[in-house]
C-alpha cells in the first residue's frame, strides 16, 4: 500500500463475493476498491480470454451473458399467454403504477448478467417502501430463509441520498449503511445491521432500468427499487421464457416483463 499509494486495490476470486470485507476495505483505506462482476469461477474463462486478446481498453462484460435461450419461441409464448393472462406491449407507466401499488414483477430482457448477481435483466423488482414487502416477496415467490436480505437498485447520482456511500457499486459488491432517515421508508432492503447490498446504475449501463427508476421516483418520491434474482429457492437464475412463465403460474408473482411485452395475471 505504501509503495503504490495511487493504485486501486483489485479483489478477485471467491473472496470478492464477501461484501462485508469489500466494504471494510473501502472504509479503512479510503481509496478505489475494484471488484469485478465475476469474482467467482465464471470469471476464469473470461480472464483467460482477455489475457490472450489483451484489449487496449477496458471491456464491459456486465450484460454479456446469453440471450433467453428460447427467444425464437417468444411469439408462441405470447400468443399462448392470451389464454391465461393479459399480454400487451410494455408500457412503462403501467409498470410503474403496478410497482407503486405493490405488484411483484419478474423481468427477463436482453442478455443475462455475467456473474452471480441479477442486475436488472434477470430480476424480480418491487416497491421497497411497502411495509413487510420483504416477507411478502419471500412468502409469495422466493420461498427462502426469512432472514436473508434483499438488495436495492438506485441511480448512481442518487446513491448518497439514501445510503452512506459516494461511489459506484454497479455489481452489488458493497453494503453501505442505509441513511437513518430512510431506514423505515426502505425497510424491505435494509438488513438487520442497517446496511444494504446496493446496486448503482447509470443510463449508459442500463438505459431501461435507469429510466424505470426515474419514473418510479416521479410517481412515489423514492428512487429505489428492490431487486432480487429471477428464480425461486434452490433454482439458478432463469435463462428461458418457459421458466419465467412457470414461475408466473406456480407462484404468486403478479406480472412479467419479457423483452418488450408485459404479462399480467
Amino acid at each position: 500500500m505504501d509503495k503504490y499509494p495511487d493504485l486501486p486495490i483489485c479483489i478477485t476470486g471467491g473472496c470478492g463475493l464477501n461484501i462485508l470485507l469489500n466494504t471494510r476495505l473501502v472504509e479503512e483505506f479510503n481509496k478505489e476498491i475494484f471488484v469485478g462482476p465475476d469474482p467467482n469461477d465464471c470469471g476464469i474463462a473470461l480472464g483467460m480470454m482477455l489475457d490472450k486478446i489483451k484489449p487496449a481498453n477496458p471491456v464491459d462484460v456486465t450484460y454479456s451473458g446469453t440471450k433467453l435461450l428460447d427467444i425464437n419461441m417468444l411469439g408462441d409464448f405470447i400468443q399462448n399467454a392470451y389464454d391465461l393472462f393479459k399480454a400487451n406491449p410494455l408500457d412503462v407507466d403501467t409498470l410503474v403504477n403496478d410497482l407503486y401499488e405493490g405488484k411483484i414483477v419478474g423481468v427477463a430482457r436482453g442478455r443475462s448478467e455475467h456473474g452471480p448477481r441479477a442486475l436488472g435483466n434477470r430480476s424480480i423488482l418491487c416497491n421497497p417502501s411497502i411495509p413487510d414487502m420483504k416477507d411478502i416477496l419471500n412468502e409469495k415467490v422466493k420461498h427462502r430463509e426469512w432472514y436473508r436480505p434483499f438488495a436495492p437498485v438506485v441511480r448512481l447520482e442518487d446513491v448518497n441520498k439514501y445510503f452512506e456511500w459516494n461511489r459506484d457499486s454497479r455489481w452489488m459488491s458493497f453494503c453501505p449503511k442505509v441513511r437513518e432517515e430512510w431506514k423505515d421508508k426502505l425497510a424491505a432492503i435494509t438488513h438487520v445491521d442497517g446496511t444494504a447490498r446496493v446496486q448503482t446504475v447509470t443510463r449508459e449501463q442500463n438505459e431501461w432500468l435507469y429510466d424505470l427508476l426515474t419514473k418510479f421516483e416521479e410517481k412515489s418520491g423514492i428512487g429505489v427499487l428492490l431487486n432480487t434474482s429471477f428464480n425461486v429457492d434452490g433454482k439458478p437464475i432463469l435463462s428461458t421464457i418457459r421458466d419465467a412463465f412457470t414461475i408466473l403460474e406456480k407462484t404468486q408473482l403478479d406480472c412479467l416483463v419479457i423483452e418488450n411485452y408485459y404479462i399480467k395475471k
